[in-house]
């Protein structure tokens, strides 16, 4: 099956938002009108820990309750969407190609699956326009129709876990 790479997304069919795209392709930093004219809402990570994010796997952060109905369904899941329809509407199950954004809203714990084309489809723009970074792009998974199997979660990270890993590991070296 064939997956989607972060590296091989197209740039936006909008002239502005390619000129903006293309900028960030350049590591220029964007002005504040730039992110706005982008979209750019949320700041994601690219490694876990010391995981590095694939850029051709999908994440997606949840809290640990709804990871257990996931793995009690059997498939990534949610009763209340539908499917995603580009500019008809804004449901299905939201990912990250490439990588994550753990917060309070999402969740912490952080769920890994490749980026199979039959499972995925970019958001609006190709995905473009929800994060400060180009090289990682939002995605949408089918919640009911063609949902996602947990036997397709690759990894499942807990970031809360990790940070007081190496907090403690952080204090450690400093006090010898």
């Amino acid at each position: 099956m064939e997956l989607y790479n972060v590296f091989n997304m197209p740039l936006s069919n909008d002239d502005e938002r390619r000129k903006i795209q293309e900028k960030q392709l350049l590591g220029e930093e964007l002005t504040l009108q730039e992110k706005l004219k982008a979209g750019v809402r949320d700041h994601v990570i690219k490694e876990i820990g010391n995981y590095q994010c694939k850029p051709d796997y999908c994440y997606r952060c949840v809290p640990e309750n709804v990871l257990e109905l996931y793995k009690q369904k059997g498939y990534i899941f949610d009763n209340r969407r539908t499917d995603y329809i580009e500019g008809q509407n804004n449901q299905g199950i939201d990912w990250y190609l490439g990588g994550a954004m753990p917060c309070n809203e999402y969740g912490f714990i952080i769920i890994e699956c490749p980026a199979y084309k039959n499972y995925f489809i970019p958001a609006r723009d190709g995905g473009y326009g929800m994060t400060d970074d180009i090289y990682v792009r939002h995605m949408k998974s089918s919640p009911q129709i063609n949902p996602i199997p947990i036997s397709m979660i690759t990894n499942i990270f807990d970031y809360r876990a990790i940070l007081q890993e190496q907090n403690a590991v952080e204090i450690k070296g400093r006090s010898r």
